[in-house]
């Protein structure tokens, strides 16, 4: 049962990630998570706001990922998320270097939440949007699809999903494909859903969903032209290795999402 192990914690660590970034925007319905976290890092002196759900997002995947992680790596990417932040808003003068060369954890903290400061105080920054680019760069670092960082709003549907709910959709997982310029992937259709009666595979790339082009969709605009009423029809085209752009129709369904797969893997 190794793998419905690292599949509750790879889930886990996806819905732990959503709700701390509730606490970010000061959402009191996230208060019981916010209690335990304090039990589990006691925190003597308040963090700025903002920086500490980074830190405490960092030390949740580090103690509790299916892998080891890099700290060096994980801090890299929050300022990834950082700088292109600072470059949608237009805002300039912030530098934001590279961290150190060491793997002494400690330091990289250090030289980060420096960094972090000097950008919070940058005239037109909201801490809580900051915080948000520093958390998606932090996740994206890990190149895990599992793994993501949600609003409030995506959460709740998310949730809805994931708690055994029904919705009406084509029962495909998404991903916005980092190595590929975040092409709309299919990282896997569900068990007897329409998406798998097709024939849709993981990899397949959604160019259009109902004729419409996929190019600028992120993965929540994509789900909601996907999703709608039951027995209605939506039209994907995809496109798979070499072969030429294809359409395949579906018919929506009710889908039902099983929170876990057990898999019996050799020899165990």
């Amino acid at each position: 049962m190794a793998s419905q192990s690292a599949n509750y914690k790879t889930q886990a660590a996806l819905i732990l990630l959503a709700i701390l970034l509730g606490a970010v925007l000061g959402l009191g319905a996230f208060q019981p998570l916010r209690a335990w976290l304090d039990s589990r890092h006691p925190q003597p002196e308040p963090s700025p706001i903002g920086l500490q759900t980074v830190t405490e997002v960092l030390d949740l995947l580090q103690e509790d990922y299916i892998r080891s992680l890099d700290t060096r790596e994980l801090l890299e990417g929050a300022l990834t998320g950082m700088r292109a932040f600072l470059e949608k808003k237009g805002i300039q003068g912030v530098e934001l270097p590279e961290l150190p060369q060491t793997q002494d954890r400690a330091r990289l903290q250090e030289e980060f939440t420096r960094r972090f400061l000097e950008a919070q105080v940058a005239p037109g920054i909201e801490i809580p949007e900051l915080s948000y680019a520093a958390l998606t760069g932090l996740v994206e670092a890990i190149n895990d699809p599992y793994t993501t960082v949600m609003d409030p709003e995506q959460y709740r549907r998310l949730s809805e999903q994931m708690s055994g709910g029904n919705f009406g959709g084509v029962g495909i997982y998404l991903e916005a494909d980092l190595r590929h310029e975040r092409r709309l992937t299919v990282i896997e259709p569900i068990e007897k859903s329409p998406a798998a009666a097709a024939g849709i595979r993981t990899g397949d790339w959604i160019t259009h969903i109902d004729g419409e082009d996929t190019s600028e969709f992120d993965i929540e605009a994509a789900t909601l032209k996907i999703r709608g009423e039951v027995g209605t029809r939506v039209v994907l085209t995809l496109k798979r290795g070499t072969l030429p752009p294809f359409d395949v129709t579906l018919q929506r369904q009710q889908i039902h999402v099983s929170s876990t797969t057990p898999k019996m893997l050799p020899d165990q």
